[in-house]
């Protein structure tokens, strides 16, 4: 008999450990993490999400993903979420803009899956969101720095040629 009970002891103290140690890891995850209803209201959300949003905790869970979704991103947004929980497949990465609390946009990479229940009913969602914004602004920079390049390298009336350093030409102007 206690040998029994020392083992039932042991699943609730490894138990407890397996929760604590989830909750530090959501708690202090670099990127932000999320906790979604099946309705799209944010359930639970780590300090990394609130930070990118600029919403505290308790303001955060009295919305829904879909309330601060940039208008242009949210069907693909909701896409994929009906996608996920209808089971037409299991998780879901897409790039999508959100406007934080003071109406600034951002643009985040969005990691979402399902948890369900043993009999496969979605219980909620797990998303981990990254806020890539700095990343899309230098390749709008960098888009708009080969279009200057390539409209003086098409335009100019000199004849140009670009060649690998072994002699391969790859590329020459209409001159």
């Amino acid at each position: 008999m206690a040998e029994s009970c020392y083992r039932s002891s042991l699943k609730i103290t490894n138990h407890r450990i397996a929760e604590e140690t989830f909750r530090q890891a959501f708690e202090h995850a670099a990127f932000g993490m999320a906790l979604v209803g099946t309705d799209g209201c944010f359930l639970q959300v780590n300090p990394s999400v609130c930070k990118m949003f600029g919403y505290p905790a308790e303001e955060l869970v009295t919305k829904t993903f879909q309330e601060l979704t940039y208008q242009e991103d949210l069907e693909v947004g909701v896409e994929m979420f009906r996608d996920i929980l209808a089971g037409r497949r299991d998780y879901g990465w897409l790039e999508k803009r959100y406007v934080r609390k003071d109406g600034t946009v951002i643009w985040t990479l969005l990691s979402t899956a399902v948890v369900r229940d043993p009999e496969g009913k979605p219980l909620y969602l797990v998303s981990q969101i990254q806020d890539i914004t700095e990343r899309k602004k230098a390749e709008a920079h960098l888009e708009e720095h080969e279009a200057q390049y390539r409209s003086i390298f098409e335009s100019t009336l000199d004849g140009l040629i670009i060649n690998e350093p072994d002699g391969v030409i790859v590329q020459v102007n209409p001159a």
